[in-house]
Order: structure tokens, then sequence, then C-alpha cells
């Protein structure tokens, strides 16, 4: 199963990867080739998170009128009563718990995309001995602060901007941004010590992402 899903999800992705790489070095340089692959990335993305966000958005509203009536539920009835209630309340509003991971969607089309960078760029043999301006080693953790990884520290950074730009007039640690605080602990910790390739590429991913949150949530005409 995991590798029928590898091969649905992920290697197209790598493939795709691997392909923007190989186009792009003739025009630029192999580091900048990852910058590349994050502008591509970023641009094919769009209209999927378009989607997740639309989809996030029917199960929220969902839950807000499911939440308090189950609230009351719970106070006024116990056992089977409670779970029969309950079930009304589903069908009535067509609706199936099974569902409730929709709130989520755009998390999970993190997950392939992770996948496919990790796969295409962390300890790549075509990096060996590549430097990005001189500064690191692709192949390598950069060191760039006495032996202090700097990328993965940018790439948190950037994503935590992203993650208080999504909605400004929410606190950064709202129980609502949980999940992707998580997340970004998780790629600290996951990735600090990849190569670079692949940290350059995160971190300009996450850059990208971060000035567009920006610039739509001042301009919600163009989100």
């Amino acid at each position: 199963m995991a590798n029928l899903l590898y091969t649905i999800l992920i290697q197209p992705l790598v493939s795709l990867f691997s392909f923007v790489i190989d186009f792009s070095t003739p025009i630029v340089s192999l580091p900048f080739s990852i910058i590349a692959l994050s502008v591509f990335v970023q641009l094919i993305s769009i209209p999927l998170y378009i989607i997740a966000h639309k989809i996030e958005k029917i199960e929220k509203d969902l839950q807000k009128i499911i939440t308090p009536e189950l609230a009351v539920l719970k106070t006024l009835y116990k056992g089977e009563e409670l779970f029969n209630r309950t079930d009304a309340l589903y069908k009535r509003l067509h609706y199936n718990p099974l569902l409730s991971f929709r709130a989520s969607m755009s998390l999970f089309l993190v997950i392939p995309f992770f996948i496919a960078a990790y796969n295409t760029l962390n300890y790549n043999p075509i990096f060996n001995n590549v430097y990005f301006l001189e500064m690191f080693n692709l192949s390598n953790p950069d060191g760039l602060l006495f032996g202090i990884n700097i990328l993965p520290i940018l790439m948190t950074l950037f994503n935590l901007i992203a993650i208080k730009s999504s909605n400004p007039k929410k606190d950064l640690f709202d129980q609502s941004n949980t999940m992707l605080l998580l997340l970004s602990i998780f790629f600290l910790v996951y990735l600090y010590n990849s190569a670079s390739a692949l940290l350059l590429y995160w971190t300009s991913n996450n850059l990208i992402y971060m000035i567009r949150l920006i610039i739509t949530s001042k301009s919600p005409a163009i989100k």
C-alpha cells in the first residue's frame, strides 16, 4: 500500500522536481535552480491551496454549528440517548465525523511536497562540492554561524511570520495555529542537519510563501 501511494503521489513530484532542476540549470547555476524550483512549486501549488482552503472553510463553518449543539446535547443526555441525538444531528446536517480531517486539508498537501523535495534534494550527489555564493556547500549542513546551521532557523522564522500573516488578528500562539506551529518545530528539528540544498529549497519556499501572504493580507482583493 505504501509503495502504491508513493508511486501515485510522490514519484510524479520527484520526477517533476528533477525535471525543473535539469531544465533550469543551463539557464542559471545549480544553486539558483533550487530557488527556481521553489518559485515553480509555489506557483503550481496556489490552485491546490485555494481548493484546500475552500474545503477547510466548509468544515469550519459546519463545526461552528455542530460544536455548540453537541455541547448542549452532552449536558442534557447520556449514553445511548446522547449517541442517538448526536447521530440525528449529523444526519440533519449531512455530516460525517470522519470528514473532520478536512479542517487540516492544507497541512496534508504539504506532506507529498515535503517527501518529494527530501528525496530529490537531500544529499543528492549532483550537489557535491557545489557552493551557494561561496558561502556553504550544498551537499552539507550550512554551519554558517560558528557551526550553527542558519538555514533551518531562517526557514522556521519565515514560516512563523507566514502563520502570523495568514491571520494578523490572531495571536501567533492561538490554539487554531497549534498544528502549524508543531509542523514548524518538526521541520526545524527533522531538517536541521540536512543537506543545504534541501534547506535552501525550504527556506526559499517559506520566504516566497511569507511574502505572498503578507501581500494578500494587505490586499484582500487579490487573495
